[in-house]
């Protein structure tokens, strides 16, 4: 890196730098005359010279005067769903499995901390693998869960029909998603009502009271088409 970068005239102090994983970090300290947009602008130029796996990330530490460049200089390997035991994670209300980092450690989160997800991204690029491992981890879990599946293309969903976690049958069309999601608010609307008399402020208080109330996750996959084909419907 040191060379490479004295060949793109480019003149810092490599003052520290990691591998972890498939990502190099390299913490460099500029010299007086260079910007850190000249090393963005040589980005490209950077990424071929070190064979990466696509541009590096650059941004500065401030309160220490360094830039950090980030690169991925290893192939990114194949996670499976399978190398994860979601009984490891007891704190966790919805552990939801997500991969690794770059830095190879189990990334799992927890869905009740992040309730309202929109995933997006261009074909191919692993939303309905994601999609699968959101239902897959939930039915692994073994916690109080249920599901409601909306899948207007009927193509991704089809194979969760007879699992038990399911509150309705899974819907494939507009009529009956809008039913769905008119039942579910009006859950939540007693959910409100219910907690305000129990003086709690969540479903976790009230599991944590004794309470048997289970968790609801629900999944539509393909919302904006869903959304457009809707005509006065509300989504």
């Amino acid at each position: 890196m040191k060379d490479l970068l004295r060949q793109l005239k480019i003149n810092v102090d490599i003052l520290n730098e990691q591998h972890t994983g498939n990502v190099s970090r390299y913490y460099l300290k500029l010299h007086p005359g260079t910007n850190l947009e000249r090393i963005e602008r040589k980005a490209i130029e950077i990424a071929l010279g070190m064979k990466a796996y696509g541009k590096p990330i650059i941004y500065p530490i401030l309160h220490e005067g360094q830039v950090v460049l980030e690169l991925i200089t290893k192939s990114p390997a194949t996670v499976y769903f399978n190398e994860f035991n979601l009984q490891d994670y007891p704190a966790q209300r919805i552990p939801i499995v997500f991969g690794r980092t770059h830095s190879g450690d189990p990334l799992v989160l927890d869905l009740t901390t992040m309730p309202h997800a929109l995933v997006a991204g261009a074909t191919g690029s692993g939303k309905s693998v994601l999609l699968n491992s959101v239902i897959c981890s939930i039915l692994e879990s073994g916690r109080n869960i249920k599901l409601a599946l909306v899948d207007p293309k009927v193509v991704e969903l089809t194979q969760y029909k007879d699992v038990q976690q399911l509150m309705y049958p899974i819907s494939n069309d507009v009529a009956s998603a809008q039913d769905i999601l008119d039942d579910l608010l009006y859950e939540m609307d007693n959910r409100y009502r219910y907690m305000v008399r129990k003086e709690v402020n969540n479903v976790a208080d009230l599991i944590d009271a004794g309470e048997n109330v289970p968790y609801i996750v629900a999944v539509i996959d393909e919302y904006s088409d869903l959304a457009l084909s809707s005509a006065n419907k509300e989504f």
